[in-house]
């Protein structure tokens, strides 16, 4: 087959009127080609985009004590910031989130844990991680002063008033 389909045209065409028929013809195809391609890109980049996000959400690394120990993040969600309520496991709730708190010392924020029971759906923080507060004279509050994990294996966000 020659190169340029239009070189030997006396070949393959019987008259001048089949050759048009066939550039219009040809011409056609390569447009639908593109209406299809035009089509179909914004739903594959959509699509990539989907499975990115998905990608990258779904193995997030859980961060580790020193001593190597998963550690689960739990926000607190206590009425308020009593040195009971602050020290009650029940009022910190597990999150994905693991960005830490604005930096302060007024309130209690967040946690970094791994005295855990991680055996349901959700990580629920366990009454031996023993939450100690701390009292802060300036806004009459209670912050996280330390926990069972000790300041070498856990992490203590609290944030300011």
């Amino acid at each position: 087959m020659p190169e340029n389909i239009f070189a030997k045209s006396r070949e393959w065409f019987r008259t001048p009127v089949e050759k048009s028929r066939f550039i219009a013809l040809q011409q056609k195809q390569i447009i639908m080609q593109r209406r299809r391609l035009s089509r179909l890109l914004p739903v594959f980049a959509i699509a990539i985009g989907v499975a990115l996000v998905a990608v990258t959400s779904a193995f997030k690394e859980q961060p580790k004590s020193k001593s190597g120990q998963t550690l689960y993040t739990f926000e607190y969600s206590g009425g308020d910031y009593s040195q009971a309520s602050v020290e009650d496991v029940g009022n910190w709730d597990f999150t994905s989130n693991n960005d830490p708190c604005i930096s302060g010392v007024a309130k209690a924020c967040k946690i970094y844990a791994s005295h855990v029971d991680a055996s349901g759906d959700e990580p629920v923080l366990d009454s031996s991680e023993n939450i100690v507060a701390a009292y802060n004279s300036a806004t009459q509050t209670y912050r996280v002063g330390s926990t069972a994990d000790g300041t070498g294996s856990a992490y203590i966000s609290n944030k300011p008033n």
